[in-house]
């Protein structure tokens, strides 16, 4: 066939390809071809262009049919440097698509790409920068950036060049900021926008779209031809009929402008606001009035509404056009379209996000409670996260009521999110402690949104930090037994309450102590056993208020002694030998009033969303597993510093190899365990009060010593022990050195101490430590070992005693001042790219200077999660935005928005930040803040904000058994990852690893060079994730080795890679 029509043989050898009918005969099929071609290539022949087209025509195909191809290189580069199109077309589309895999070519790909960018024959330019627009080298971007940037800026270049120049311009932008740079050619890019190819201004606007992200500062000459373009588009409407998609003039190219302009921070020149403002108006004013003739129609104009929407509010919230704008916001409300619905309620929540005050969208409330009962459930969804975004505390009681009502008729996917949310907003803004019980008591009524265990937690922790609520408390509690049927979450809130703070209404007509007796009993009846066990916790309480009630309440444990719950009988047992051991002041400690917690509350911390609908990890699926979120931050105790417990179970078995390192197997485990003796041998010396006790023949159980001021703490800690401690009774106990299982960042929940797990069969015996609290048996709750946090997931907020991991750093020479008249010329500091290392968390100062020169001072709290912005100049300056740009998987927040705010000289200001983590993330998110000085002076700040998932780990202490048996049960690569690294001999590995919030372990190693770690990490989306940890040397090898095994497989990766930043030198792929 002739040179000019089909390839025969690529299409011969196509069909040949596809007709085989196994693998294997493909196989043969290309490799025979690819011998062939191979041949044809390296034998010297002389080859014409359409030969060699077609080779690699067959080369390309063989490889997008699934078959590595390692042939032809040279080839591709010759058809690029061709002068007949044909055959240029065929090496640009190889190239394109085998660069990716072989990104080695690039020094011969670059001099035939550079000859046609300076090529005068547009079409050659033009198949250059499509290929450069589709390679993702951060290395060819640098080299050809200057190139890519005189084809945009020269006058001889076709607007068809130019458009795409621009379009390569903003692929490079992405794919390194640093190296596309603009300022000097800002006067050019503004002329381009104003071209009358409106596919050139609407690349070129991309482009800028795309540079503005980081600083508006360079390109504020734009702003003026942004704003002319706008006027010819919309006011002038002078346009081509081709521009016209579906009547409506260059769709993209107006939202593109719009939100270009959106930006910029707000010019002062009036005359600029002025023609501004007509142009929002213009614009709303057509949506309203116009006929849709279709969707097309309808969808375009919308999108130009809701980007007018968002610069009109942020130019001025309280002009006529953002009030305007946010009406007819409001309008599309009561659409009859579901997407029109649905794009207002998004709108509305991003903008009540950013907004300085809520009251435009606060008129629009009503609208958004009925969206609630929307037939979509996706409108559904939106309208509750503007409902929860607008809420504050003048409108709480009419929301908080609505969400009530509304609950029950929800579908059961939405009430455990909406109680969570009913629950923060009564945490945050209802008046009175009365009326906050009294809205947290109704919302625990409602079926379905009792799933939450955190709620009547963080009910019962309110109540335990204001004294003048436990009488009210304990009356709502009684009436709720006496009045009403009880589900099982008020039966555990009664049970708690009335055990604590029953004795204040005794003396209130009908509520005395045998009446509270017997509404229990009534009430108890058919309940879970977790709730029985409570109940059973309350009765020996009485038994030490009470001496009355001592008979009946003793039948009444006899009775659960016979139960066929294993975790009943247990703990009927437990009592009952508490009680018979005739020791009053025994069980007047045991039985002591839980103390007021130490930290207060936090109502502006969100609560973290339920957890009771996660996947059950297989790893624990023979056992039930519960992972209910605390409604607060993580209560930290701060004063248990003792020492972490030694065991002389067997220690881990070293290898010298790093691929022979062995643990201990199953059997030699079992070896160590013995038999439980009876239950009720409890032969006990006398109690120290300074001397915990430890049970235990193979391993010891520690317990937490105390040192605070008051001495009712003790008891507090070992009350929230509920299902940890695995115990092993012996016929002899033995009283042992004070330690503890506590680390400084454990939390306090008071009503965790009577909630208990799922108990294993073997028999063990609840031993009180110095203060007489009960201590509690083996569990088989997975998460057990994980320590009293882990049973129950805490609120998936930074713990405030983790500093942040970056290196507390001070930028006062970097940062640059520019002064100016019209344009405001100001200066970026950007600390994004700053090199800065990862010191030891703990040890890092409580307060980390992001920013600090001659204007202003940033310093970012880390005990309080809270920004201190300082204006130290002389002049009253204005912060004019402030953002903080998230990262995946962490979401962060300003409390409330700070922007636009004055800024007066000589003054700290301090803002709160919300953080919560939604998932395992490895970047940071990024603080944006523009201030502005009555001078002309500006600063824009892009600071990094240094959190990473180590802020999110948690020390647990173990015995030794149960980390060999955590640490085999999580063998396997979707749970495994290694590091192998050059190790630093200036660094004390355990320090490392014991300041990223891991619990160092100790005699788990027989190397004691080796360290080992556990702790676990808290998300929204996955719970708690067990992170276990082993640091090996090999000092004739001068290398590490960090092997992290997790229950997730990103958490794995992340925190392996941090390890290895903290502990090594260098990296080496294992």
């Amino acid at each position: 066939m002739s040179q000019g029509g089909t390839m025969r043989g690529l299409a011969q050898y196509i069909a040949e390809l596809r007709a085989c009918t196994t693998d294997e005969a493909a196989e043969r099929c290309v490799e025979k071809e690819m011998a062939h071609i191979q041949f044809k290539f390296s034998t010297g022949a002389k080859l014409d262009g359409y030969q060699r087209k077609k080779y690699v025509a067959k080369i390309l195909f063989s490889y997008l049919y699934g078959f590595p191809v390692d042939v032809g290189h040279s080839e591709t580069i010759r058809l690029m440097n061709s002068s007949k199109y044909s055959e240029k077309q065929i090496g640009y589309l190889a190239m394109t698509i085998l660069m990716p895999s072989q990104p080695n070519l690039l020094d011969w790909i670059l001099p035939p790409i550079q000859k046609d960018l300076a090529d005068r024959n547009e079409t050659n330019t033009c198949l250059a920068l499509h290929v450069l627009s589709t390679l993702q080298i951060c290395a060819m971007a640098e080299a050809l950036v200057e190139d890519v940037l005189k084809l945009l800026v020269s006058p001889t270049s076709s607007s068809w060049v130019q458009k795409k120049a621009a379009l390569v311009l903003a692929h490079f932008h992405r794919l390194d900021p640093q190296v596309v740079v603009l300022g000097e050619w800002t006067d050019i890019l503004a002329s381009l926008l104003q071209s009358r190819h409106l596919g050139v201004a609407q690349s070129v606007a991309n482009l800028l779209l795309a540079v503005c992200q980081r600083d508006t500062v360079a390109y504020r000459a734009c702003y003026v031809p942004i704003i002319e373009k706008l006027d010819e588009l919309v006011l002038a409407e002078d346009y081509k009929e081709i521009y016209l998609y579906h009547a409506v003039p260059v769709p993209w190219l107006q939202v593109t402008l719009l939100r270009l302009l959106g930006t910029f921070t707000v010019p002062r020149n009036a005359s600029l606001l002025l023609k501004l403002n007509t142009i929002l108006d213009k614009i709303l004013r057509i949506a309203t009035t116009t006929t849709f003739s279709d969707m097309q129609h309808r969808n375009a104009y919308h999108a130009i509404q809701l980007e007018a929407t968002r610069l009109a509010l942020h130019l001025d919230t309280q002009s006529p056009v953002a009030i305007r704008a946010v009406t007819q916001l409001g309008n599309w409300l009561t659409a009859s379209e579901t997407n029109t619905r649905y794009l207002a309620l998004e709108a509305m929540a991003q903008l009540a996000r950013k907004l300085p005050t809520l009251a435009p969208i606060q008129a629009h409330r009503q609208k958004i409670l009925a969206a609630l009962r929307d037939d979509d459930i996706s409108v559904r969804r939106r309208a509750l996260e503007v409902v929860y975004t607008l809420c504050d505390q003048h409108n709480v009681n009419e929301v908080v009521a609505y969400l009530l009502n509304y609950l029950p008729h929800t579908e059961p996917s939405l009430r455990s999110s909406i109680a969570m949310q009913v629950a923060s907003l009564a945490d945050r803004y209802t008046s009175t402690s009365s009326k906050y019980i009294d809205t947290m008591l109704a919302l625990l009524r409602i079926p379905g949104a009792s799933l939450h265990e955190s709620l009547w937690h963080q009910l019962v922790n309110h109540v335990a930090q204001e004294e003048s609520l436990h009488q009210y408390a304990a009356l709502q509690a009684f009436n709720l037994l006496t009045k009403e049927s009880c589900n099982d979450a008020l039966l555990k809130f009664a049970a708690y309450t009335l055990g604590e703070w029953g004795h204040t209404i005794t003396n209130l007509p009908n509520a005395s102590a045998s009446q509270q007796l017997r509404a229990l009993q009534e009430s108890a009846r058919g309940c879970i056993p977790a709730t029985r066990v409570m109940i059973m916790s309350t009765y020996v309480k009485w038994i030490n208020l009470y001496p009355a009630l001592r008979a009946p309440i003793l039948t009444e444990l006899q009775k659960d002694r016979s139960s066929f719950d294993l975790e009943v009988q247990q703990r009927a047992c437990e009592y009952l030998a508490l009680v018979q051991l005739n020791d009053p002041s025994v069980l007047e400690m045991v039985c002591e009033i839980m103390p007021r917690p130490s930290v207060p509350r936090n109502p502006t911390v969100r609560i973290a969303p339920n957890f009771a609908n996660l996947q059950r990890d297989p790893l624990w699926e023979s056992v039930a597993y519960k992972a209910a979120p605390t409604s607060h931050p993580i209560l930290l105790r701060e004063d248990t510093k003792a020492p972490i417990s030694r065991s002389s179970s067997p220690s881990l078995v070293h290898g010298e190899d790093w691929n022979s390192i062995s643990f201990l197997r199953d059997d030699d485990l079992q070896n160590q365990k013995q038999e439980s003796e009876s239950l009720l041998d409890i032969t006990a010396p006398s109690i120290e009060r300074n001397s915990p006790i430890s049970v235990g023949s193979g391993s010891e159980s520690s317990f937490a010593t105390d040192s605070i001021h008051h001495q009712q703490s003790a008891a507090q800690s070992n009350r929230h022990h509920s299902g940890h401690y695995q115990t092993q009774s012996t016929p002899k106990q033995r009283i042992s050195s004070g330690s503890t299982e506590f680390g400084s960042g454990d939390a306090i929940d008071p009503a965790k101490d009577l909630e208990l797990g799922s108990y294993s069969a073997i028999p063990s015996l609840a031993i009180s430590n110095q203060t007489g609290r009960l201590l509690p048996p083996i569990t088989s709750n997975p998460l057990s070992w994980l320590g009293p946090e882990a049973g129950s997931s805490q609120s998936v907020t930074a713990s405030k005693n983790l500093v942040n991991p970056i290196e507390k750093t001070s930028h006062g020479p970097d940062s640059r001042l520019s002064t100016g008249s019209e344009s405001l010329p100001n200066d970026t500091v950007d600390h994004a790219s700053d090199s800065t290392s990862l010191p030891n968390i703990q040890d890092s100062a409580k307060r980390i200077t992001l920013h600090q020169d001659g204007l202003c001072q940033v310093v970012l709290s880390v005990d309080s999660w809270e920004l201190l912005l300082t204006n130290v100049d002389h002049q009253v300056g204005q912060i004019s935005m402030a953002e903080i740009l998230q990262c995946q998987g962490l979401h962060m927040d300003f409390a409330k928005a700070i922007a636009p705010r004055s800024f007066p000289p000589n003054q700290e200001m301090q803002v709160k930040l919300v953080v919560n983590c939604d998932a395992c993330f490895t970047e940071s998110p990024t603080l944006h803040i523009d201030f502005v000085w009555n001078d002309d002076r500006r600063l824009d700040l892009h600071l990094p904000l240094p959190i990473t998932i180590l802020h999110f780990l948690h020390p647990v202490a173990m015995q030794v058994g149960d980390f060999f048996q955590r640490w085999k049960a999580l063998a396997g690569a979707q749970h495994e990852v290694k590091r192998v690294f050059v190790k630093s001999d200036s660094i004390c590995a355990a320090d490392r690893i014991s300041t990223a919030n891991l619990q160092v372990l100790q005699d788990v190693d027989r190397n004691r060079e080796n360290v080992v770690g556990a702790g676990v990490f808290h998300s929204q989306t996955t719970g708690p994730v067990a992170c276990l940890v082993r640091y090996e040397v090999n000092h004739d090898a001068n290398l590490a080795r960090c092997t992290v095994r997790t229950t997730d497989c990103t958490v794995s990766q992340t925190l392996a890679d941090l390890l290895e930043a903290r502990l090594g030198l260098g990296n080496l792929t294992v």
